[in-house]
């Protein structure tokens, strides 16, 4: 070989020599090689695979005969980036050749890894670029002035870039060095190489390397239209902003200035969508550019978005509203400017930035489920796992410091590809300002970008400079292909700047003097693009004169119109909640009973398996039979039997039930078991999925959720505000553990209705109880619920409708009353149930089917069953702690004290308990008696209402564990402590003695 091609393969390329040589290769490897190179061209040997195998580098070694036999074995192979392959016969390849195609890939394969590190991709030039030496020419035995064939150029796959080099070819190595260069360290740059699957690596591979790819075929394709639709949309951006500023420069309305191509890349995002068959796009967005793409792409009317500006509400009078800031606003609307049309929803944002991701999500999939079909199949954990999620996306654009510093955002990523939350890939676009407020990215993260937590779900990442329109466009062409190809999320790193403060108030320079001092030194990304049109002689500038004229007088016309502008309409009610309305009475009575024999047959349902799925032993006889013995008689039913009951008839009757949450198909304490796991098979089958009138429509689905609050009810509240008709429920597995998810609960749970007219049903249940378990599985903080209702009034106005409804049953019947009620009424509100533990398989905690048969409903109080007139002391309580008092009053065999249940907490039911005092002329104590602890539970909240209905604050005696900064104390002799002192209070044992 030194011989007959001289010494620079012996002495230069020392590796691949290294890789053909006999002597150095295992004879594992050898064989391997050996193989790959003889085998038939349906070969699949991965050069991936075989160029990351690890092998020795000495400076020097002997070469046998047995490598000039490799090169020359009789077959057709060569190599490409992504599999050997047969494009030439065997003699395509001169040895020479073939060597120079392994260091060739070798660069490539580097390219691929670490180009990032070099690209121009931030257009303030601030970012550190990191020297590579693997980018470098000189780390390979490769020299500029060698030769290239187009043999080479196709094995190495770069095929067909020569007719568009500047010389018409691509004759040398340092021709092929700056192709690699210009395609992944211009200003656009990408990172894939963690991608496990080898196909989504090859396929990306094959977009950015090949000439004739969609991606490669964008950049040459130069359409006037296209390029005129994006002068339109930078314009209006640039001209909205500085309209903004001119009429209202007191408003915070964080603008897009220095970041404008998002508008034209959220614009590409649904052209492109709509070309694939997107047909529902929900955008879930923070405040950076809100108001800006509001005005453009997503037509939010003007006048009206001024009207708000100004200081007015963007609702109708009638409305019971709080209203929002500006940077809140949201839309729904049906867009006809693209290939097909597309419905876009922009959700509702709070101020915590990412919050809205999983919201955004759990939307995304109830459309899916609504709008498209599903492959019924309930040998799996949900049904829902096999429908086509190509119709509808989540757009999910981010800022760089929130993205990274927020936990939700990697809560959110955790569930994309988990069957019951995935909706088939969502795509990120981070605009990435480079500065979080006044904290710049080496003090907001330890990462070098901040869409690096996006690589644990294998997520490819695409980096742009802002100021690269045409590579921003095809940037986020290529996610939506991305996306619809494979089902995953993409992520887009749109790169820009911030160029006022994080708000318009605020003065930058006073932190970031030498960023501002690059921004406010440099032209704006639209005066750019406007001067590269003008060169191109595309536009005329008084084309572009005019463009903005036309602009800015409809600015001013509809802000005049905005001076006399009532709104009248009520979006939120239409659609899938047309008929659906706001309420100042929430106390009538709904009836929720059913028929017994819907129940039994219900209910026997709920537990039928097919013949050949093998259930537990201990669940055929202790669950399985004991409920049909149940059923049979009509009574004994516990508190799962009623529950399945009230999903069941649900779902019989055409609603959609989901329940989610950890463990929730066989239940914290084991006593759901809506999920049955074949001994033998270990597959999963859901009863109650079998109930729904259509079978392809998935009515029941129980999803065990991974082990995070926060972004799970932020998923299944974004499923309930898409869809009243579904029943959407989420179980901590603890009440304790609901305040992981407290943000959700405080800014969309309890207040979207008031704050943007959503109504959401969605439905928290909350296992709750003092069992001596310790403070962090005690409690469920009912406190915290309670003081979120906007019945914690103590003006004596008595609201009869609340934000929250808070409740908490005793009994399984008025449990399978609550869950039915919220499906029955025409409205919806957010209910939370303080659910029980003990009285699970409590066995005075059982219904009949003459509690749940028909004309019956929830009782919001249950009285007592003395006798009125005998009566000389009332108790008041709620929740499981009835039965222990009960208990305690069989046990003294005390007649004279009636305990009275309050069921539902808010909204407070005034009428029944001013009813159930009335009955009692001869009490002379009242007391409210609870468990928690004073400062907590209920007391603080019934108190003055009690005292309202009593005319007095010194009626009702309160009776209950003292005030603590705990929930439970955690040893069990002190928690028995605790028990025998209330109840001593209450019930002394020395009363019958």
């Amino acid at each position: 070989i030194n011989a007959e091609y001289g010494p620079f393969w012996c002495s230069e390329s020392p590796s691949f020599l290294l890789m053909l040589s006999s002597r150095v290769l295992t004879p594992g490897v050898r064989r391997t090689l050996t193989s790959s190179l003889s085998r038939p061209s349906q070969s699949s040997f991965s050069s991936r695979s075989f160029f990351r195998t690890s092998i020795p580098t000495p400076q020097s070694f002997s070469v046998s005969s047995s490598a000039t036999a490799i090169l020359n074995t009789q077959t057709s192979w060569s190599f490409s980036p992504f599999h050997f392959s047969s494009h030439f016969s065997s003699h395509s390849l001169s040895i020479s050749e073939k060597l120079l195609v392994c260091e060739l890939h070798r660069l490539i394969e580097n390219f691929r890894k670490l180009s990032h590190l070099q690209a121009n991709v931030d257009p303030l030039g601030l970012f550190p670029l990191i020297p590579t030496k693997e980018l470098e020419l000189a780390k390979y035995s490769l020299k500029e002035e060698t030769e290239v064939s187009e043999k080479v150029l196709n094995s190495v796959g770069l095929s067909g870039w020569s007719k568009y080099s500047p010389t018409g070819s691509l004759s040398t190595v340092h021709d092929v060095y700056q192709l690699l260069k210009s395609l992944y360290c211009s200003s656009f740059s990408a990172e894939y190489s963690h991608i496990t699957n080898t196909e989504e690596r090859e396929w990306i591979s094959q977009q950015l390397e090949n000439a004739e790819s969609s991606f490669n075929q964008s950049k040459r394709r130069s359409n006037k239209e296209e390029r005129l639709l994006t002068l339109k949309q930078l314009l209006h951006s640039e001209l909205y902003d500085h309209f903004m500023q001119k009429r209202f420069s007191g408003v915070k309305r964080y603008g897009l200035e220095g970041g404008e191509m998002m508008i034209s890349a959220v614009s590409s995002i649904l052209h492109q969508s709509a070309v694939s068959g997107v047909d529902n796009i929900v955008i879930g967005m923070p405040h950076r550019g809100r108001l800006n793409l509001l005005s453009s792409v997503l037509k939010f009317p003007l006048d009206l978005l001024f009207h708000k500006i100004q200081g007015n509400s963007e609702f109708p009078e009638d409305c019971l509203v709080a209203g929002d800031v500006l940077s809140h606003l949201a839309q729904s609307v049906d867009l006809d400017d693209y290939a097909s049309p597309v419905h876009v929803s922009l959700v509702h944002n709070p101020s915590h930035l990412e919050l809205v991701n999983p919201v955004a999500l759990g939307k995304v999939r109830s459309k899916q489920r609504i709008h498209t079909s599903n492959t019924f199949n309930n040998d799996s954990q949900t049904s829902e796992e096999t429908r086509d999620r190509k119709k509808a996306l989540a757009l999910l654009i981010h800022g760089d410091a929130a993205f990274s510093g927020q936990g939700i955002s990697q809560e959110s990523l955790l569930l994309s590809l988990l069957p019951g939350y995935t909706t088939g890939g969502s795509i990120h676009l981070i605009v990435n300002n480079q500065v979080g407020f006044t904290t710049e990215h080496n003090n907001g993260r330890s990462s070098r970008y901040s869409s690096d937590i996006t690589k644990f779900i294998d997520a490819p990442i695409f980096h742009v400079n802002s100021e690269s329109v045409q590579d921003v466009i095809r940037v986020c062409h290529l996610a939506v292909e991305y996306r619809q190809r494979f089902g995953k999320d993409v992520v887009i790193d749109f790169i820009c700047y911030r160029r006022r403060g994080h708000n318009e108030l605020d003065d930058p320079t006073i932190t970031q003097p030498q960023m501002y001092k690059n921004i406010h030194a440099r032209p704006s990304v639209v005066s750019q693009y406007v001067k590269g049109l003008l060169d191109e002689k595309l536009v005329t500038a008084e084309t572009v004169y005019s463009l903005k004229m036309e602009i800015t007088n409809l600015f001013e016309e509809k802000l005049t119109q905005s001076r006399s502008f009532t709104p009248t309409s009520k979006t939120a009610f239409e659609g899938r909640w047309k008929g659906f309305t706001q309420v100042t009475d929430m106390t009538e009575t709904v009836p929720t009973g059913c028929s017994v024999e819907t129940l039994r047959q219900v209910g026997i349902a709920s537990v039928a398996v097919p013949d050949n799925f093998e259930v537990h032993d201990r669940l055929k006889k202790f669950f399985i039979n004991s409920r049909i013995e149940r059923l049979n008689q009509g009574k004994g039913l516990d508190w799962a039997t009623c529950e399945a009951l009230a999903f069941g008839t649900l779902v019989a009757e055409g609603y959609h039930v989901r329940l989610s949450g950890q463990d929730v198909g066989r239940g914290t304490f084991a006593q759901r078991h809506v999920l049955l796991t074949d001994q033998n098979k270990n597959t999963v089958y859901s009863p109650l999925a079998n109930l729904a009138p259509n079978p392809h429509y998935a009515s029941f689905e129980a999803v065990n959720s991974p082990l995070s609050e926060l972004s799970v009810l932020g998923f299944e509240y974004g499923y309930s505000i898409n869809d009243p008709f579904s029943l959407v429920i989420w179980e901590a597995q603890f009440g304790d553990f609901y305040n992981g998810a407290q943000m959700v609960i405080d800014q969309f749970v309890s207040s979207s209705e008031l704050k943007w007219l959503r109504q959401t049903g969605v439905v928290l249940l909350l296992p709750h109880g003092f069992d001596g378990t310790g403070p962090e599985h005690s409690s469920a903080h009912m406190e915290r619920f309670l003081q979120l209702t906007s019945t914690n009034v103590w003006d004596g106005s008595r609201p009869t409708d609340t934000n929250l409804q808070v409740c908490f049953p005793t009994t399984p019947a008025n449990y399978f009353h609550l869950l039915r009620r919220q499906m029955k009424r025409p409205f919806r509100k957010p209910l939370v149930v303080i659910g029980p533990k003990t009285l699970l398989r409590h066995s005075s905690a059982v219904s009949s089917f003459d509690e749940i048969s028909e004309n019956t409903h929830f009782l919001p109080v249950i009285p007592d069953s003395l006798p009125p007139h005998e009566v000389k002391r009332v108790v008041f309580c709620t929740g499981k702690i009835y039965y222990e008092l009960l208990a305690r009053r069989n046990q003294v065999d005390d007649q004279f004290t009636a305990l009275v249940r309050i069921e539902e907490l808010s909204p407070f039911p005034y009428k029944e308990i001013e009813k159930e005092i009335a009955k009692y002329s001869s009490v002379s104590e009242w007391v409210w008696f609870q468990e928690e602890h004073q400062n907590m539970g209920a007391w603080s909240y019934v108190a003055p209402l009690f005292a309202d209905i009593f005319k007095s604050w010194n009626t009702v005696r309160y009776i209950g564990r003292k005030a603590s900064g705990v929930t439970a104390v955690g040893v069990s002799k002190w928690h028995q402590s605790e028990v025998n002192e209330i109840f001593e209070q209450i019930f002394p044992t020395n009363l019958k003695e």
